[in-house]
C-alpha cells in the first residue's frame, strides 16, 4: 500500500519570500497541519484532528502580476477577502486575510471613515496599474501571522458536515450557517475538512454544490446568501427588484439543480435576470438533474397570462437560446405552449421555419442520397437564413438543422389530453421522414457507395437525432416506423455478416496453414497476470489496468523490479478529497468547479433525456460508488496524459519504419517480418463516459460472487468504524486487503482505455506479427503481451459471431512501459479485407445499439419493453472502434 498522505490545500501554497510569476520555489511541501481520525471513547463515533504545524512569522510578500485580472476581493480596508480558484493571484500563493498595501511600490490610498466605495477605489488604482505598465505590476501584501489551526472551529465544521450526510433534509438557516462556517476556515484548516471522510460525504450531500464552492473559494458566502434570497422571493411569487440581484450569483444551484432561472415565473422577473445576466444564452439553456432547461422551466411554471409577454422578452433579448428549443425538439415546447406562441419562437418568425410542402418535396421525392442531401442543403439555408453555402462538416450541426425543420411539422399535434400520441397527421408525416431515412441508411451501409456515403453519414446521423423527437416516456416518436427500422437494421447487419463470412473464407483459402494456426490461438487467456486477489474473493481472474505481472514470468524480466503497476491514490480508499487533483483537473478543463465534481461523483449525465443517474450496485454504497467514479475520472486523466509515451512504445514494439516527423509509415515491414497495411494509436484515451459505462458492466459482473459481497460488507462496515485497509491492512489481512482495493477501483478493469490497432493483409502476416510481439518483454522491449482475445479461434460459437455483426479480429493486451508505469493497452490486430467494410457497418451498429434512441426506447432494439443502458443491447456489437 502505499504511504498515507495528507491532500494539499485547495488554494495552493504561498511562495515564502519574493515571487514572480508561477514560480513555486520555496513553497511548503506539503500541507500545513496534519490530521489523524480516532474514535472519541467518551463519545462514540466523533471525529478530531491534531495539527503538526507551527507558526509562521509575521512578513511581507511582493508578487508579480499580469493582467488586469489579478482574481482578488478587497474590501475598503485592502484586506483579500477571496481568492478565486484558478486565478493568477491563486497560482501565485495568495490566501485570504493578506493585506494589500502597495501596488508598484505606491502605497495603496485607502479612504478615510467607512466609505462604501474603499474598495472600488483600490480596484480602480489596480486597473490603472495595469492600464499603464502594459499589463506588468506588482504589489506588495503584509501578510499576517500564521496561528495554530482552530482545532475547536474545524472539529465543529467536520461534525456538522458529518451530520449534514445522514440527514435527507434540513432547515434553511443550517446549510446557511454552514456556509460560513466554510468561508472563515484558512487554507490549511481547509485541508484537514478535506481529509475527513465523514465531513466530504456531506460537502458532497449539500444543498447543490453551493458548500464545496464556497470552501473551494468559487464562490462567496454573501454570494450564495443572496442568492438565496432571491429563491424565496420567486418561490413566493413576490416581484424582484434590481437591488435584490446585487451582489447574488444567479448560477447557484439547489439539490435539484435549479438555478435563479428555473424558478422564475414571471416576464417581470425574467426582465430583470436578463438585465443582470450578460451571457443570457448560456444561463438560459442551462439543465436541472432532470434535464429541463431554465427556459423549459420558465415557460412551464408561468400563467397562461404571463407566457405571452414571456415568449416575446425571450424572443427579442434570447433568440439563441429560443432557436435551441426547437434544436432539442423540446417537450415543452410542444407540450405547454400553442401553435402561435411557438410561432413567436420559431426562429424564422413563423409557425414554421420551413413550411411542408417544401420539406416534403425534399423528403419523399429525392431518388437517391446525394439528391436528398442538396435538398436538405437548401432547407437547412433557409434556416440559418442563407449562411450555410455548404453541408455542415458535424453531424450535431446537422441535428440542429433538421431539428428545427422538422419539429413543429411531426411532433406539435402529438400532445392530446395530457400526455404525448400519434395522431394520423404525424404518422403521416413521420413516414416522409422514414423515407428519407432509409434512403440515408441504404447509402451508408453500401459497399458500393463508400464515396457517396462519407458525403452524407453527418446528414444521415443528423436525422437520426431530429428523429428521436420528445422524451415522454413511454411515448415513441419512432412508433410509425419502428418495426420497419429494426427490420432494416437487422437485415443490412445480416448482410454485412454474409460478406464478412465470404471474406473469411476467401483468406482462409489463401493462406491455409497460417489460418489454421490463427484458429487453434487461445479464446481468451491471460499470460502471467498475477490474479492472486481475485482468488482470494472467489472470482475469476481478469486482467486490469493496474495488474502486476506473475511470478511465472519474473525470471523473463531481470529489471521487473523497475517498473510500477497503476498506482491506486490513497484518497480513493479513505474517502477523502485530494485538492491538488482538482485543482489539476480544474485548470486542465477537466471539471469547471465543484458543481461539475458534484455531478460527476454521483454519476449523473444530463443529456436530452433527462438525468442518467448511474447507481452503481446494491451492495456498493452510495459513499463508495462517489470515490468510484472520481477514481475512474483520475485514471482517465492518468492514461491520457500518456498516450504519447503509450503510441512510442506500441510504435517501437511493431517494429514500424517512422518517417522524419515521427509518424509510421505504412505501409511497411514489422515485426517478424509481417507486412503492415495500416496503424493508427489512439490521440486521446477512451472518454469518461463510457469508461464509465463499461465500469458498472464491471461492478455488476465482479459483485454476482457472494464472496466478493461479503467482502465489501465487510469493508464497508470497517469504515464505518473509521478502520481503513491504508491505514491497518492486518484488518482484512494481505490478499483480502488486495481484493477489496481491486472492488474499489473497479475502473481498472476497463483495459481499452488505450488503444492502437494494425491492419495486415493475410492470416501470414498475423502469425508472423503475433508471434513476434509474444516475444517481446518488458525488461528489454518495454512491453509484453497479457492477454489474447481470438475472434479467429474455432470453438467460438455462431452465436457470439452474430452477437458481433459478423466481425471477427485477434485483440492482445499489452502491459506497455509508460514513463515508468505499467499500463496496460488494447492491440487490435485487423485483416484488411475485414477492416475495409468497418465503415458500412458502424451507422447500422450505432443503431442497433441505441445511440438515436431514448433511454427508456432501447428495449425496442432486443424485444424487451425493459430500459437498459445502450452498452447492454445484446446483439449490439459489432467491430471495436476507436
Amino acid at each position: 500500500m502505499s504511504k498515507r498522505v495528507s491532500p494539499l490545500p485547495v488554494v495552493p501554497r504561498p511562495a515564502e519570500g519574493h515571487g514572480h510569476g508561477g514560480n513555486t520555489a520555496g513553497r511548503r511541501a506539503s500541507s500545513p497541519g496534519q490530521r489523524r481520525l480516532s474514535a472519541d471513547h467518551g463519545t462514540a463515533g466523533k471525529r478530531s484532528v491534531t495539527p503538526t504545524g507551527g507558526a509562521a512569522a509575521i512578513g511581507r510578500k511582493q508578487l508579480r502580476f499580469k493582467g488586469p485580472e489579478s482574481g482578488l476581493a478587497i474590501n475598503s480596508a485592502g484586506v483579500i477577502t477571496c481568492v478565486h480558484a484558478g486565478s493568477q493571484a491563486a497560482r501565485l500563493g495568495v490566501e485570504k486575510g493578506w493585506v494589500l498595501i502597495a501596488i508598484n511600490d505606491n502605497t495603496v490610498v485607502k479612504p478615510r471613515g467607512k466609505s462604501s466605495g474603499g474598495a472600488a477605489a483600490i480596484q480602480k488604482q489596480l486597473d490603472l496599474a495595469s492600464t499603464y505598465t502594459r499589463g506588468n505590476y506588482t504589489l506588495t501584501f503584509r501578510v499576517p501571522a500564521r496561528a495554530e489551526p482552530d482545532l475547536v472551529h474545524v472539529n465543529k465544521v467536520i461534525e456538522n458536515l458529518t451530520d449534514l450526510s445522514s440527514k435527507a433534509l434540513r432547515r434553511e438557516e443550517d446549510w446557511l450557517d454552514r456556509l460560513d462556517e466554510l468561508e472563515g476556515l484558512r487554507t490549511d484548516e481547509a485541508a484537514m475538512v478535506l481529509q475527513d471522510q465523514g465531513a466530504v460525504h456531506g460537502l458532497m450531500a449539500g444543498s447543490g454544490a453551493n458548500e464545496l464552492s464556497v470552501l473551494f473559494g468559487e464562490k462567496t458566502a454573501s454570494e450564495v446568501k443572496a442568492c438565496h434570497t432571491v429563491w424565496n422571493k420567486l418561490r413566493d411569487s413576490k416581484p424582484l427588484c434590481t437591488e435584490d440581484l446585487r451582489g447574488a450569483d444567479l448560477s447557484c444551484r439547489d439539490r435539484a439543480g435549479n438555478t435563479t432561472w428555473h424558478q422564475t415565473k414571471t416576464a417581470a422577473d425574467l426582465k430583470h435576470l436578463l438585465n443582470a445576466e450578460p451571457d443570457a444564452t448560456h444561463a438560459l439553456v442551462e439543465k436541472n438533474h432532470a434535464g429541463l432547461m431554465a427556459m423549459e422551466a420558465i415557460l412551464e411554471n408561468s400563467s397562461p397570462a404571463e407566457r405571452g409577454e414571456i415568449i416575446q422578452c425571450l424572443a427579442e433579448k434570447a433568440p439563441t437560446a429560443a432557436k435551441r428549443l426547437w434544436a432539442a425538439g423540446s417537450a415543452v415546447l410542444m407540450a405547454v405552449l400553442t401553435r402561435a406562441e411557438r410561432g413567436q419562437l420559431s426562429p424564422s418568425g413563423g409557425a414554421a421555419a420551413v413550411p411542408w410542402p417544401d420539406v416534403e418535396e425534399v423528403l419523399l421525392r429525392s431518388g437517391d442520397a446525394l439528391t436528398l442531401a442538396a435538398g436538405y442543403l437548401q432547407l437547412a439555408r433557409r434556416v440559418t437564413g442563407g449562411r450555410q453555402r455548404g453541408l455542415p462538416e458535424e453531424a450535431a450541426e446537422n441535428a440542429e438543422a433538421w431539428s428545427v425543420i422538422l419539429a413543429e411539422h411531426c411532433f406539435s399535434d402529438c400532445f392530446q389530453g395530457g400526455g404525448f400520441m400519434h395522431t394520423a397527421t404525424s404518422r403521416m408525416r413521420l413516414g416522409n421522414v422514414w423515407h428519407a431515412l432509409e434512403l440515408l441508411i441504404r447509402c451508408c451501409a453500401d459497399e458500393a457507395r463508400m464515396h457517396e456515403a462519407e458525403k452524407v453519414k453527418d446528414v444521415a446521423r443528423g436525422l437520426l437525432v431530429a428523429s428521436k423527437g420528445p422524451c415522454r416516456p413511454p411515448f415513441d416518436p419512432r412508433e410509425p416506423y419502428r418495426e420497419k427500422f429494426v427490420q432494416l437494421v437487422n437485415q443490412l447487419q445480416s448482410a454485412t455478416s454474409s460478406r464478412l463470412d465470404s471474406e473469411l473464407a476467401q483468406a482462409t483459402l489463401a493462406t491455409p496453414e497460417a489460418a489454421a494456426q490463427v484458429a487453434t490461438l487461445p479464446l481468451d487467456e491471460l499470460h502471467g497476470v498475477d490474479t492472486t486477489a481475485a482468488t482470494a474473493r472467489g472470482a475469476a481472474g481478469r486482467l486490469r489496468m493496474d495488474s502486476r505481472i506473475g511470478h511465472d514470468l519474473a525470471h523473463k524480466q531481470h529489471s521487473h523490479s523497475q517498473f510500477i503497476p497503476l498506482p491506486t491514490p490513497p484518497w480513493v480508499l479513505r474517502g477523502h478529497l485530494d485538492a491538488s487533483v482538482i485543482e489539476d483537473w480544474t485548470a486542465r478543463g477537466v471539471l469547471a468547479g465543484a458543481s461539475e465534481l458534484i455531478d460527476l461523483a454521483e454519476g449523473r449525465t444530463v443529456g436530452e433525456g433527462g438525468a442518467v443517474a448511474r447507481t452503481g450496485h446494491a451492495a456498493m454504497s452510495r459513499e463508495l460508488m462517489r470515490f468510484c467514479r472520481l477514481h475512474a475520472a483520475w485514471m482517465r486523466e492518468f492514461c491520457n496524459d500518456r498516450q504519447a509515451a503509450i503510441r512510442g512504445r506500441i510504435v517501437r514494439g511493431l517494429g514500424l519504419k517512422l518517417d522524419r516527423h515521427g509518424n509510421p509509415i505504412v505501409p511497411c515491414q514489422a515485426v517478424g517480418n509481417a507486412q503492415a497495411f495500416s496503424f493508427r494509436a489512439r490521440s486521446e484515451a477512451k472518454g469518461l463516459p463510457r469508461t464509465m459505462e463499461k465500469m458498472d458492466e464491471a461492478i455488476m459482473e465482479e459483485l454476482a460472487s457472494g464472496a466478493a459481497r461479503a467482502l465489501l460488507q465487510q469493508w464497508q462496515q470497517l469504515q464505518r468504524q473509521d478502520v481503513s485497509i491504508a491505514s491497518k491492512p492486518e484488518s482484512l489481512g494481505g490478499a483480502s486487503q488486495d481484493a477489496v482495493r481491486e472492488l474499489l477501483t473497479p475502473a481498472c478493469y476497463v483495459c481499452d482505455i488505450n488503444g492502437a490497432e494494425v491492419v495486415l493483409c493475410s492470416f501470414a502476416d498475423m502469425v508472423l506479427l503475433h508471434r513476434g510481439l509474444l516475444g517481446k518483454t518488458l525488461a528489454a522491449d518495454g512491453l509484453q503481451v497479457v492477454r489474447t482475445k481470438n475472434g479467429f479461434n474455432k470453438n467460438l460459437s455462431q452465436e457470439e459471431v452474430r452477437s458481433k455483426g459478423g466481425y471477427r479480429d485477434l485483440k492482445l493486451w499489452v502491459m506497455v512501459d509508460a514513463d515508468g508505469t505499467l499500463l496496460a493497452t488494447e492491440l487490435q490486430l485487423h485483416l484488411r479485407c475485414f477492416w475495409e467494410l468497418k465503415k458500412v457497418m458502424h451507422l447500422p451498429y450505432e443503431c442497433l445499439r441505441g445511440s438515436f434512441d431514448h433511454p427508456h426506447l432501447l428495449g425496442q432494439w432486443t424485444g424487451q419493453s425493459k430500459s437498459r443502458p445502450a452498452s447492454a443491447v445484446s446483439g449490439a456489437r459489432c467491430c471495436t472502434t476507436m
